[in-house]
């Protein structure tokens, strides 16, 4: 699952990881991706964006948290930010760096997710 209010990054790293052979779905924010979890299939990883209007990645990660039926689902949260590696630490994750390198996103989505089928 990837979420994020950037439509173009959205549409961007799921075109990319569905040419790679992963099924993704996007969310444009946390309340969205929460509801998503809540009717769809538990995705193997959420590539969560920490800046976003509405639920933000932190608000998101902390109401995941509070669901057990969510709390494992892997995160990796994804900024612009120069201090995401250590905003994700503080949040119990990973942290990529935006604008995310392929190689770096799809050893990370194959590290949590496996290689597609």
């Amino acid at each position: 699952m990837i979420v994020d209010d950037d439509t173009d990054i959205c549409m961007t790293m799921q075109i990319t990881l569905e040419a790679y052979g992963y099924r993704t779905t996007t969310a444009s924010d946390g309340a969205e991706a929460l509801h998503m979890l809540e009717t769809h299939e538990a995705p193997c990883l959420i590539l969560l964006d920490l800046m976003m209007p509405g639920m933000n990645g932190q608000q998101f990660r902390e109401a995941q948290l509070r669901n057990p039926a969510f709390a494992e689902i892997p995160v990796v949260v994804m900024s612009g930010d120069y201090r995401v590696k250590e905003r994700a630490a503080e949040m119990g994750v990973e942290g990529l760096g935006k604008p995310i390198e392929l190689p770096l996103l799809l050893a990370k989505v194959e590290e949590f997710c496996g290689c597609p089928t």
